[in-house]
């Protein structure tokens, strides 16, 4: 996913995901967004089915420069939005020009009580539901409607467990559905779901709008994953996942399935650990037709934090070790399972470019907006009140206003020694999360003394 940003009077075009920043004119920008757009209505030819004129030299001269420096390609904006908001920003001196993908908890509660959930689950949050005023019609007035203006047509709807609240999803997807296809476009909804009942709501699902399933799952053994993740009395965590795949696949072949394995330490749950099943996840992935097996350490906040969740370097080692040889194993394969985990990377030399701030927002079931799910503490609001029915402000505004978000994006330097460090993937990789809770700060001027260096 790409985003192009404004900062300064210069125009830049980032790739969060991957690692790039490129100082781009707006005689480029506005080429590769009509790019871009006649290759999403046709891939094969790249026509442009707008009004302007199909010119083989720019059109061919902005593909070579996109392949030449691996320029993003993947997007979920709707097109022409973007192209008005960039025309809009020419005056501006900074400016946030494309929209974020919103992660929105559709309720708080959640029936797993996972050790390492990044929700912490202190009281002190749920007073905010007495308080505060934030419901379904909030949430497609001031976060959803909002940003499918601003061109998002792509939506993730989370927990808690949203399961737990059906007629929520059920309205705010249709809600999606409705708005964004006065577009003439196609709605993209995810759910983020620790898989219960999942084999139950399936259909129920699909039908109002949700095509793209990240599911949650701790080990391909029964018995680990129900020890790891807890769930209620008589339910069986591994076989809520697995039927629900199932199910899902049986109804559509379309559907985009990921499991979401969050990777826990030996030296926290010994044997219980879920390092040593990694490659047995894979087997389980490839047997159930899953699209994405993210293999993702968990990261040290909300419970993780608080219950000191955190790995040694020579367990990150392992964890890459395993990674490295399963996406070896992929290619030769060719299985069709994408392996996604932030170990791995060459990021020598890259700035610290974090998906949040440019690529995702995270919304909480209280009207609070954070960076992502990871930075969820008091220090790491982007607003200092909640979005409610009171409110003047909405979700663009915050996205566009916010000083934290704002200083992500003006300060990606990280010093040089963290910025070629061999061990910078295990330690902070681009995540703004993993630097402030390993080591306090959002960003490193200096090599901290919580080094991983320093201690092993």
């Amino acid at each position: 996913m790409f985003t192009f940003v404004k900062l300064n009077g210069l125009l830049h075009l980032v790739d969060s995901l991957h690692g790039g920043r490129w100082e781009v004119s707006y005689e480029f920008a506005e080429n590769y967004l009509y790019y871009l757009k006649g290759k999403s209505i046709d891939a094969g030819k790249n026509l442009l089915a707008d009004s302007r004129k199909l010119n083989s030299d720019w059109l061919i001269e902005t593909k070579n420069i996109i392949e030449k420096h691996a320029l993003p390609t993947h997007f979920s904006y709707h097109i022409p939005t973007i192209i008005d908001n960039l025309m809009k920003s020419k005056d501006l001196r900074a400016d946030i020009i494309t929209p974020p993908l919103p992660i929105i908890e559709v309720g708080r509660e959640c029936n797993y009580k996972c050790l390492w959930c990044y929700n912490d689950s202190a009281t002190v949050q749920l007073k905010h539901s007495k308080i505060y005023d934030f419901n379904t019609e909030i949430m497609m007035e001031k976060i959803i409607s909002p940003l499918i203006d601003m061109g998002q047509t792509e939506f993730c709807l989370t927990g808690g467990e949203p399961s737990l609240y059906l007629k929520e999803v059920e309205r705010v997807t249709s809600h999606i559905v409705n708005k964004v296809s006065k577009l003439s476009a196609k709605p993209c909804i995810w759910l983020l779901t620790n898989g219960y009942k999942l084999y139950e709501n399936a259909e129920r699902y699909m039908k109002c709008g949700i095509s793209k399933f990240q599911v949650s799952l701790s080990s391909p053994l029964k018995e680990k994953d129900n020890y790891l993740r807890k769930p209620p009395q008589n339910t069986d965590s591994f076989g809520e996942c697995i039927n629900g795949i199932k199910k899902i696949r049986h109804l559509s072949d379309k559907a985009v399935i990921e499991v979401n394995m969050i990777v826990q330490p030996e030296s926290y749950f010994g044997k219980w650990s879920n390092i040593h099943d990694i490659n047995q996840m894979y087997d389980l992935a490839q047997s159930l037709g899953v699209n994405t097996l993210r293999i993702i350490p968990a990261v040290p906040s909300g419970e993780a934090k608080k219950n000191s969740i955190n790995f040694s370097l020579p367990e990150y080692s392992k964890i890459s070790e395993y990674v490295s040889l399963l996406k070896d194993r992929s290619k030769a394969e060719k299985s069709g399972v994408l392996i996604d985990c932030p170990l791995g990377h060459d990021m020598n030399g890259k700035a610290h470019d974090c998906r949040a701030s440019y690529m995702y927002i995270y919304v909480n079931a209280f009207g609070y907006v954070y960076p992502c799910n990871n930075l969820q503490e008091d220090s790491n609001l982007c607003w200092d009140k909640p979005i409610s029915k009171n409110s003047s402000f909405d979700i663009v505004d915050i996205w566009k206003n916010s000083k934290l978000l704002h200083y992500f994006r003006t300060n990606n330097d990280l010093c040089e020694e963290c910025t070629k460090c061999k061990n910078r993937p295990e330690c902070i990789g681009q995540c703004r999360a993993l630097t402030y809770h390993r080591h306090g700060e959002y960003s490193l001027s200096s090599v901290p003394e919580t080094c991983l260096l320093k201690h092993f």
